[in-house]
């Protein structure tokens, strides 16, 4: 069926994310960044990816959840909406999940912010996966996002 839509699933915490995966470019094992002065907590430094400097966002600390530590199963999601590029610490990355529009809700209406952020909110033999609006993830101007109640 053509309205099926592809996301990478992730984890922070216990929490499993998705974002549509024609936003990836690649995933990459993560390695400590060049921190740059007066930068938002979120951002954690840049990074020379074949010549092209992308920021690193940690998206715990952007989605206002407590920082971890980095381990072997930490992943940065190297992905670009236009012509933005950033990657993006993850704990994990878990697959590539295909839903139907069916399996898909529409986020909680709480309030605004919230509603900016998620597509939907995935329904699984697993449980639910958060399918978030990359774009607005990475608005620079935005403080932490309401998604960690």
């Amino acid at each position: 069926m053509h309205d099926n839509m592809q996301y990478l699933i992730f984890h922070l915490g216990d929490e499993a994310y998705g974002i549509d995966i024609h936003q990836v470019r690649e995933l990459r094992n993560y390695a400590a960044p060049t921190a740059l002065a007066n930068a938002p907590a979120y951002l954690k430094g840049v990074t020379n990816l074949r010549g092209e400097i992308v920021p690193i966002l940690d998206m715990r600390i952007r989605l206002g959840l407590a920082s971890a530590a980095i381990h072997d199963l930490t992943v940065v999601i190297v992905a670009q909406i236009g012509s933005a590029v950033a990657g993006l610490v993850v704990d994990s990355v878990a697959d590539v999940r295909i839903f139907t529009p069916d399996q898909i809700r529409p986020a909680p209406a709480l309030d605004a912010a919230l509603q900016a952020h998620v597509i939907g909110v995935a329904t699984t033999d697993e449980g639910l996966i958060t399918l978030v609006d990359l774009a607005n993830w990475l608005d620079w101007q935005a403080q932490p996002l309401p998604l960690a109640a």
